[in-house]
C-alpha cells in the first residue's frame, strides 16, 4: 500500500476473503491519509500441503511460513507515528488455483514468537 497507496497488484496475488480484507484496509488508509511501511526482515517456508481438488476443479494448498517483519504507521503531517512494531510469527496461508495461477485466499496466525 505504501506512499502511493497502490492496490493494483493485490488482485494478482490475492483472492476471496483475503483480497477483500486488504482492499478494505487500503481504502481505509487512503480515506485517513496514512499508510503502513512494511519491511520483511526474514521469511522461511516451513511446509506446504496440497489439499487438492474438492470437486469444484479448484486446486488448494496450505503454506506454513515463519515471518519476521517490521512495520511503521506513517501519517504525513503528523509529528508522531501512531504505531510501529517488529515481530516474528508463524502464519498458515490458504492458497487456491482456479486455472489463473496460485493466489492467497486466506491466512491464520498460528503462533506469535516473543
Amino acid at each position: 500500500m505504501g506512499t502511493t497507496r497502490s492496490i493494483n497488484g493485490l488482485k494478482g496475488v490475492l483472492s476471496g476473503e483475503m483480497l477483500q480484507e486488504w482492499m478494505s484496509r487500503a481504502s481505509d488508509a487512503m480515506a485517513r491519509g496514512w499508510y503502513w511501511k512494511y519491511k520483511l526482515l526474514s521469511m522461511n517456508v516451513d511446509g506446504i500441503q496440497s489439499i487438492g481438488d474438492l470437486g469444484d476443479s479448484v486446486q488448494r494448498a496450505t503454506i506454513d511460513v515463519t515471518l519476521n517483519e517490521a512495520a511503521e504507521l506513517v501519517h504525513p503531517g503528523s509529528p508522531l507515528n501512531d504505531d510501529a512494531y517488529k515481530s516474528t510469527y508463524r502464519v498458515q496461508y490458504q492458497a487456491s488455483n482456479a486455472g489463473g495461477g496460485w493466489k492467497l485466499c486466506g491466512s491464520t496466525i498460528l503462533r506469535l514468537k516473543p
